[in-house]
């Protein structure tokens, strides 16, 4: 299974949520703002992307699989 992230990164207000469930995958910009490290992922993340996207508290992250 393959997992597609998106992000809205102009709507994140850099609580950190996401980085604390999944480094790999996301970090925070020098203005505070959630970035990509990765836009697809694997198995083996897909629990971590799934909290990250329930722990945002402003629902900036969504996510498909395939």
């Amino acid at each position: 299974m393959t997992i597609h992230i998106k992000i809205e990164p102009s709507r994140c207000e850099g609580f950190g949520n996401c980085i604390n469930a999944a480094p790999d995958i996301f970090e925070l910009d020098e203005e505070g703002h959630v970035h990509l490290r990765q836009h697809s992922v694997g198995d083996d993340h897909a629990e971590a992307v799934r909290r990250a996207a329930y722990d945002c508290p402003v629902n900036v992250i969504s996510f498909t699989q395939e």
